[in-house]
């Protein structure tokens, strides 16, 4: 009987071995640091590389109590007690967060905390997946133009330059505002030109299900492209409600730790009974394991058996198809906010794959771009062109790079062509017949990234500017950009705030600069076009923190026209930056009479959705609507 047992457990620890194996082999091929058939040459980033002593320190102040700044000490103390009691020890990423989020990589990496840092660095910051670290290398990049030129957005590079340098320089490394937008893209109705692909870091702090909707066209023959199916994939929850997830996850993990510190503390007089206990107590996690994945397997399965109702609505864990009706529209009551991608295919139409959409409103309802998908009966190469313009001025912009990327909202995917702006703004490509991504990116602006179609509808691709703040208080600087298709040929920005002396203000194509008492700008309508596509910009100098603002866009062309539906099929969009970040995007409702949309308010230095559509004008003065004098 003893030898039988010591076989059996001789087994068992090989069975484990084994498993332990493969689970790293897997672990390291998704990592991109094993390959077959030759020798890596990738060195792989570990927590040592990301590792900052002064955020451990600061971040905890027993830690700063005990041991300062002695960076020694701070590692020695995160490698041997830190990591097992769930500690963060770098602004780049919260493993155990990371972990929590992500199924695949907790599979694939289990407790290796070094492959979840990797991962980020090499896949995951590409792949648009949350890190729920506090630095934000692509608003590092995009606020300093000399970093953007010198790294690009190489997280590694960059968090590393934050460390040496850029902390010390006082540069601002926080993600862009937490807003409560969604993201958006403009479609231009006749034109190849489909809007915005700016994704940033827009998240909310709604958790609850949402209406989400949105239209499919054609954009060489303006006909809406009926009885296509429309997927979405989640990618990564809303970051506030994955944080909440997150948070009762590591409670859980520190509990279990916690327990198992003080199982080995009592057992260190006894190794047979340590050893003992270790056995056991990993038999019993394999088994909960073994239990978890078999009824997460059930649950799958379970929740992937859905039964298709009238409207064409499936509905599966992280998935979402529905079914375009006669007129192109489709709409989803009850979506779970979160990143996902899309695709949208038809039979007889070239399939369109959008890469890492966030999806979330504060108000409930979120409208998705206008999606534009061309016939597949034709092929051959086409021409997109069009104009870098600044939003500020209306005017072209030279010198700056075009790069082009295969898909929609593919930001950091393979540069496929490059151009430079002429000392016009002018840029042109041939490109093959399909979907891309358009980047416009110079020193002294913003980068921003555009959706296009290379077809033969007839338009410009335009790609708008805003030029990086001056302001030295860049948070309370909001610039607003408007921009929409050739119909209708005038929309107007409408903002209403509070003066310095309390009193209303409206800026709007009648009243474009609004001062104070001493003769400084408060705001003011930058641009003011008449003829199609926009920009229309509106800048805020220096916003007030104890006053409210509202921003809305009023339809001048079909302004006697209460039930005019032209606005809400002109493909708008509205950008909000803040200082030198874009925080929020909007799309125009659709489907919706009337000629006043009420976009958003800034309250207490942020930006807070209203989304509304309607025909009345005072609804433009929000609060103010007792002072409305238009």
């Amino acid at each position: 009987m003893l030898v039988k047992k010591e076989l059996n457990e001789t087994e068992t620890k090989r069975s484990a071995k084994r498993s332990g194996m493969a689970r790293r082999i897997t672990a390291l091929v998704l990592a991109g640091v094993l390959t077959f058939g030759g020798t890596a040459t990738v060195s792989a980033a570990t927590l040592r590389d990301v590792f900052d002593a002064q955020y451990y320190s600061e971040t905890y102040s027993d830690l700063k109590d005990a041991f300062g700044t002695n960076q020694t000490a701070l590692y020695k103390h995160y490698k041997t007690f830190g990591k097992s009691e769930g500690r963060t020890s770098t602004a780049l990423i919260d493993v155990q967060k990371y972990r929590a989020a992500y199924p695949d990589l907790d599979a694939a990496f289990g407790d290796n905390w070094d492959a979840y840092v990797n991962h980020y660095i090499k896949y995951g910051f590409s792949e648009g997946r949350n890190s729920f670290g506090t630095f934000d290398a692509r608003a590092y990049a995009d606020r300093y133009p000399d970093l953007k030129a010198a790294f690009g957005y190489d997280v590694l590079a960059l968090y590393k330059h934050y460390l040496k340098f850029g902390r010390a320089e006082g540069r601002d490394a926080s993600a862009a505002v937490v807003a409560t937008s969604s993201y958006t893209e403009s479609s231009y109705s006749g034109s190849s030109n489909t809007g915005s692909a700016d994704n940033g870091n827009n998240t909310s702090t709604n958790t609850a299900p949402i209406r989400t909707n949105g239209r499919l066209t054609n954009p060489e023959t303006g006909a809406p492209v009926a009885g296509a199916t429309v997927t979405f994939r989640l990618t990564s929850f809303n970051a506030t409600a994955e944080e909440a997830e997150a948070a009762t996850e590591s409670v859980e993990t520190t509990a279990e730790t916690t327990e198992s510190t003080e199982a080995t503390e009592t057992t260190e007089s006894t190794e047979a009974t340590e050893t003992t206990e270790s056995t056991e107590a990993t038999e019993t996690t394999e088994s909960t394991e073994a239990t978890e994945t078999t009824e997460s397997t059930e649950a799958t399965e379970s929740t992937e058996e859905t039964e298709e109702p009238e409207n064409g609505l499936v509905v599966g864990d992280g998935y979402y198809e529905i079914t375009t009706d006669a007129n192109g529209y489709y709409e989803i009551p009850e979506f779970v906010p979160g990143v996902y991608s899309v695709q949208a295919a038809a039979v007889g139409y070239l399939t369109l794959t959008v890469n890492s959409i966030s999806i979330n409103a504060d108000n409930g309802s979120f409208t998705l771009p206008t999606f534009q998908l061309l016939s597949s009966d034709m092929s051959g190469v086409n021409t997109v062109a069009g104009v870098a313009k600044n939003a500020t001025t209306g005017l072209g912009i030279e010198g700056v790079t075009v790069n082009v990327r295969a898909n929609w909202n593919n930001q950091s995917g393979d540069v496929i062509a490059t151009t430079t702006t002429d000392a016009d703004g002018n840029y042109s490509f041939s490109l093959e017949r399909g979907y891309y991504t358009l980047e416009f990116a110079r020193d002294g602006f913003v980068s921003t990234f555009v959706n296009v179609a290379s077809s033969n509808a007839i338009g410009a691709c335009e790609g708008v500017l805003s030029p990086t703040s001056t302001s030295e208080v860049t948070s309370t600087e909001f610039r607003i950009v408007l921009t929409w298709g050739e119909t209708p040929r005038d929309l107007d920005s409408h903002l209403v705030g509070l003066d310095d002396a309390n009193s209303v203000f409206h800026i709007a194509y009648y009243n474009k600069v609004e001062r104070d008492t001493d003769g400084n700008v408060i705001a003011s309508l930058d641009v003011d076009d008449v003829s199609s596509y926009g920009p229309e910009t509106v800048t805020i100098v220096n916003a007030r923190t104890d006053a409210t603002y509202y921003y809305s866009v009023k339809d001048f062309t079909d302004r006697y026209d209460a039930t005019s539906t032209k606005m809400s099929e002109s493909g708008a969009n509205v950008k909000v930056y803040q200082g030198s970040v874009l925080v929020k995007e909007y799309n125009v409702p659709l489907n919706q009479a009337g000629t006043i949309w009420n976009v958003f308010k800034i309250e207490n230095g942020s930006v807070v959705d209203i989304n509304n559509y309607n025909a009345d004008e005072t609804t433009m003065y929000g609060e103010y609507a007792s002072e409305y004098n238009y």
